[in-house]
């Protein structure tokens, strides 16, 4: 059996459609979990006719946590051998479960992964390539996972939605409350205890680019703390599998880019957030010390002396803006 479990809040205008694909699974053997998390719509109510229609639909009604705790809460309920989740805002192929166990019995691995497809929140579907042109179906290691995490398909091998799991996986593993990215925190250890993993190059999830999303404004500063803090935990992660070359490429590329994004972003102002940059600075410092030894003066400068580098900054700024020159970003 597969638990399904999907994480619902604000998504009314699109739920029907997400458990009405879900009830047409050409698989027939699962269980729904839908977790209302404190929902101010009508998501509770549409939840409980779908249960009272069908006896596999279990509904969970709680305080709003966050989709961390909405999900931890369907897998503490969840009975299968094997996990999906779902968004609430999302909808998926019919034989996605099918085809998915089929690959993951099949190949004898824990995770199964497949292809997506995005789209606009009118449903219309984006021409995008989200699979990597050079993967191909059938098996493949945890390290090319690994390897995808700071490339260009990071989205297809780092998201939780597009994949299907033995659920003995996540013994011991839950979504850490109250952060957003919450999948980059669990999802490398699932692919470590998996082993290989089983690709599947057919689209049969569709995730919808919905306005509302949570991490849809990635400039947000609260969004750019918690994308850090999630890469420092995937960071500290492989350093302790001495897998220092991923480590690398993380410092390199994906670390150094947030530290610029931070000193031309907006301002960190609220007191809770200013504490968690506090504390993830020791951090940033060591990893883009350790593993960035080329990394440009300023963004070391801007750690070791942040209020001067700002004071320049400003001033660089307005002498710019006096002679009509335009300002960098």
């Amino acid at each position: 059996m597969i638990s399904v479990v999907v994480p619902v809040y604000k998504a009314e205008k699109y739920l029907r459609q997400c458990v009405d694909s879900i009830l047409a699974q050409t698989f027939r053997d699962f269980e729904l979990i839908l977790v209302d998390d404190g929902s101010p719509d009508n998501c509770g109510k549409i939840c409980d006719g779908y249960a009272a229609q069908d006896s596999r639909i279990k509904v969970v009604h709680r305080e709003n946590g966050g989709p961390s705790a909405a999900r931890n809460a369907g897998l503490d309920l969840a009975q299968g051998e094997y996990v999906a989740f779902v968004d609430s805002d999302d909808y998926i192929r019919e034989e996605m479960f099918e085809t998915l166990l089929r690959a993951l019995v099949r190949n004898n691995v824990g995770i199964a992964i497949c292809d997506y497809e995005r789209v606009a929140d009118d449903g219309t579907v984006k021409n995008e390539v989200v699979f990597p042109p050079d993967l191909r179906e059938g098996i493949v290691s945890n390290r090319t996972a690994f390897d995808g995490f700071s490339g260009e398909y990071c989205f297809f091998w780092g998201v939780l939605w597009n994949k299907l799991y033995r659920r003995e996986l996540f013994k011991d593993v839950r979504f850490p409350v109250g952060k957003t990215y919450e999948e980059l925190h669990v999802v490398p250890t699932l692919f470590y205890r998996s082993g290989d993993v089983a690709v599947v190059s057919k689209k049969l999830y569709s995730y919808r680019d919905a306005p509302q999303s949570i991490t849809s404004n990635e400039e947000s500063p609260e969004n750019k703390l918690s994308f850090l803090e999630a890469v420092i935990a995937r960071m500290r992660f492989f350093e302790k599998l001495n897998m220092t070359d991923i480590v690398y490429k993380d410092a390199k590329g994906i670390l150094r880019g947030y530290v610029i994004r931070f000193l031309n972003g907006p301002k960190v102002d609220r007191p809770e957030l200013k504490k968690r940059l506090r504390l993830l600075k020791k951090d940033v410092r060591y990893f883009l010390y350790k593993y960035d030894s080329d990394a440009k003066f300023l963004e070391k400068f801007y750690f070791e002396f942040p209020r001067l580098f700002k004071f320049l900054q400003r001033s660089r700024n307005a002498v710019r803006n006096l002679l009509k020159i335009p300002v960098e970003k």
